[in-house]
């Protein structure tokens, strides 16, 4: 699992002054706050934003994310699987090969990257010479759409 701890929290960052005149921009450094330039604030406070608003979309749609092979199919590792729910698992499998085979290019690149090769975002991302959050945004469309044909083939309640 990802681990979410921020070098900065909402308390990190103080703005002083009025909103039309010298403000002085702070962030907290080792519990004590440092003035910095406007640039500098403006780049870390962003920054972090989009970390927090990141981590809100994984966990509102984490049952699109799964970081470990191991923990998407934790169902079936154990010993007393029987044959019938290995051939489910095996159909399921194909099913979802053969989605990522019909996908249109990039998503089909990335899903195959993702997916199959096991690779993590940021080593796609340099792969396909991309930032990282084109890559997160392709790997989402691409989850709702496998997610979307499986729940029409399958009859989940």
């Amino acid at each position: 699992m990802k681990d979410y701890k921020y070098d900065y929290n909402k308390n990190s960052f103080k703005v002083n002054g009025d909103k039309d005149h010298n403000q002085q921009y702070y962030i907290k450094i080792n519990s004590e706050y440092v003035e910095v330039r406007e640039e500098v604030f403006k780049t870390i406070r962003s920054s972090y934003d989009q970390m927090r608003h990141i981590h809100h979309m994984e966990v509102a749609k984490s049952v699109l994310y799964f970081e470990d092979v191991d923990l998407a199919t934790f169902f079936i590792s154990n010993n007393e699987t029987d044959m019938l729910d290995k051939i489910i698992i095996h159909d399921l499998y194909v099913l979802v090969l053969n989605e990522i085979a019909l996908l249109d290019e990039p998503n089909k690149t990335i899903a195959n990257l993702i997916f199959i090769e096991d690779m993590s975002i940021r080593n796609v991302a340099k792969v396909l010479g991309v930032k990282n959050s084109t890559i997160i945004y392709h790997k989402k469309k691409i989850q709702q759409i496998i997610q979307k044909k499986l729940k029409k083939l399958l009859p989940f309640e």
